[in-house]
């Protein structure tokens, strides 16, 4: 059965079988569909984003107690803060601004250890742009071409 409120916190299963969590809700800046952020619970503890709707057909609200099928019940996460909280993903704080002055400064202020494919190809569908495939610093690059172009021609049109 579809859920119809996703909220920042929830854990969901995939009708896979796998666990995320919800991050936070967003709205396309040119389209104004709501999309879903989440993040797998498993591997890399990826984020992702996709449209609400999609979200909620093919994900299962799972109550407080149910774990994911790799933890053992019984077994609660580990909720206490470590000694940094670690400050919000460049990801959602990229997708938290219309401003494209600030988008264009979040990339600027991305270490460099924390670029990669994923996160490039992340970002770039924010844009409804493609990356094409090359050595991660060019791909980084043209992402942060796209973003200047736009802060150029998006800023006027605004006006």
């Amino acid at each position: 059965m579809p859920q119809s409120n996703p909220m920042a916190g929830e854990v969901y299963r995939h009708s896979k079988g796998k666990m995320y969590k919800v991050q936070g809700i967003a709205v396309h800046f040119e389209t104004g569909e709501a999309m879903v952020i989440y993040q797998e619970m498993y591997g890399d503890n990826i984020t992702y984003v996709r449209p609400y709707e999609s979200f909620i057909e093919n994900f299962t609200f799972t109550p407080t107690g149910i774990q994911p099928d790799d933890t053992p019940m019984g077994v609660q996460p580990d909720d206490t803060p470590t000694e940094k909280e670690p400050q919000e993903s460049p990801m959602l704080r990229f997708l938290d601004t219309d401003d494209f002055d600030e988008k264009y400064e979040i990339l600027c202020n991305i270490p460099k250890a924390d670029i990669d494919d994923v996160l490039v190809d992340n970002l770039a569908v924010t844009l409804d742009v493609v990356i094409p495939d090359g050595p991660i610093e060019q791909r980084f690059a043209e992402l942060k071409t796209c973003v200047r172009t736009r802060k150029k021609y998006e800023s006027l049109r605004l006006r």
